[in-house]
Order: structure tokens, then sequence, then C-alpha cells
């Protein structure tokens, strides 16, 4: 089966030498189809696994190797439970890409907001890998039936209006977190978001 598969892989990234970077269209569905052949999975998860290697296996500030300034921020994803992490995993179970879900307060409207911080990758086709974590994120929100609102600092160029209001985060069990839309390191989960971009809001009801 595994040599199978190898071979499989082979005629794929062999297939792939033979489409050049034109825009025709039959290409383009042709390109599309390989990379669903060696695609990755979605997954919503706080496991503890996971929230500790979220910064190793993409290589960002919260690599459990690299300096403990930053990653000391790590215990906030596993404490706080506000936090949560979408990620795309390659067939080996490693993360390919991930976004850090928070659930923050519009004290204005009186509700919870969910927020998606920046997008990490490494390995994969990055548009693809944002294509599908916003995907996660959107069905998380329905779920939830709350706003998905994203970083202002990192989403600009998906067009879409600001959140018309600051969004709190009101404190948390770990003395540190590290929040990229901010871009730095806030004391004890109390820190204000003043901008962000609407994905997706839940149907008004009349």
């Amino acid at each position: 089966m595994k040599q199978s598969k190898r071979n499989v892989l082979k005629h794929l990234r062999e297939l792939r030498k033979l489409i050049d970077t034109s825009k025709d269209p039959i290409e383009t569905r042709i390109a599309y189809a390989m990379e669903m052949a060696v695609r990755w999975t979605i997954e919503d998860t706080d496991s503890w696994e996971d929230m500790l290697l979220m910064g190793t296996e993409v290589n960002s500030c919260q690599d459990i190797y690299g300096s403990p300034l930053y990653n000391k921020c790590l215990l906030s994803y596993i404490l706080d439970g506000k936090n949560r992490i979408m990620v795309a995993k390659d067939s080996s179970g490693k993360i390919i890409g991930r976004a850090v879900l928070r659930v923050l307060w519009d004290k204005t409207q009186k509700k919870q907001v969910l927020f998606m911080e920046r997008l990490y990758t490494r390995g994969g086709n990055r548009n693809n890998l944002l294509r599908d974590i916003l995907e996660g994120c959107k069905q998380k929100a329905q779920a939830m039936g709350i706003p998905l609102v994203a970083s202002a600092s990192d989403y600009k160029n998906l067009k879409t209006d600001k959140y018309p209001e600051t969004l709190y985060s009101l404190g948390g069990p770990a003395p540190y977190e590290y929040v990229d839309a901010l871009g730095g390191i806030q004391d004890n989960g109390i820190y204000v978001l003043k901008e962000s971009y609407l994905l997706w809001s839940p149907p008004t009801t009349v």
C-alpha cells in the first residue's frame, strides 16, 4: 500500500511538471485536482499536543525550541479556555497551517465574538490553506452562533467590511499571552483590539 501511494504521488509530481503557469481553465482544474490528491485535513482543536506544537511545526515564535521570552506564552493556549486553533494537518498528522481562534467580548453589543488570528503555514499552497482554514473557522462560528472576525493587520486582502466595535479580552489564568494582532505579549490575558474585519455574522432575525 505504501509503495502504491508513493507511485501515485510520483506520477502526480510528474504531471505537475507538465502544467505551465498559464491561466487556461482546464490546466487550473488539473492543478487543483492534484492539490486535492495530496490534501491536508482541517481540524478544530484544543488538545495540549497541538497547542504546544503549533509554533514548532510552522516555525513561529512559539517554537518550543525557541526563545523562552516568547514561548512562555504557550501556557496561555493550554490554560485559557477562550483559545483554540484551527489547523491543517498533512497525512502524517503534522501541522502545516494554523490560525489561533479567540473568543472575545464586544462590550457595546454585549456579545461574544470569535476572533481569527494570523495564518501561519509551512508547506502546501498558502492560498488553498487559507481558504480551507477560513472555511473551518466559519463553520466554527456558525456552530457557536456568533460573529467571526479577523485581525485587521493580517487580512486586509480579504476585502470585507470592518467590524464596527472594539473587542476585549477580559483576562485569563496565564501571566502572558502572545497576540499577533497586537504584535506582542499581553499581560494576564487583558487587552483590547480596536480594529478587525467581519468575515461572517449570524443572520438577523425580525
